[in-house]
């Protein structure tokens, strides 16, 4: 939406990468995969961004969460394209991303990697309702 201001700062190329990402929007099996590996709760990160995916899924499931701010994927382009818009790249459209609650995260992880998706394992679900972000060493409390 704003690429002529865009190419103030960044090249045609690096644009085009960025641009590229449309390629990665499609949800294809990762859901079957995650079903395999006992996944008991999957949100498609949308409107809102993965703050609110764990926001939503924290009211659904009657639980908190700790999650690493750190361990969140999240595509470099992405991050320096939200800076220069005044963006929160944590709260905006994740379009082809999925949150999924398995007991064993590393596994689906790993086999979501082998078939090809980037996957990581960003936290925990916890008893209670406190929603803790944890970066660089600090304790914050994500709000509606």
């Amino acid at each position: 939406e704003q690429k002529e201001q865009l190419l103030t700062r960044y090249s045609e190329e690096y644009l085009r990468t960025a641009e590229a990402f449309d390629k990665l929007l499609l949800v294809k099996n990762q859901g079957i995969l995650a079903e395999e590996y006992g996944a008991v709760y999957a949100h498609h990160i949308s409107t809102g961004g993965v703050y609110a995916a764990l926001w939503e899924l924290a009211e659904a499931g009657g639980v908190g969460f700790e999650v690493l701010h750190d361990a969140i994927p999240i595509m470099q382009e992405t991050i320096e394209v939200c800076e220069f818009t005044g963006d929160n790249p944590y709260r905006i459209d994740g379009c082809g991303a999925i949150l999924f609650v398995t007991e064993d995260g590393a596994a689906l992880s790993d086999r979501l990697y082998e078939a090809g998706f980037e996957a990581a394992v960003i936290g925990k679900t916890t008893a209670g309702n406190d929603k803790v972000v944890l970066h660089d060493d600090e304790r914050s409390f994500l709000t509606p």
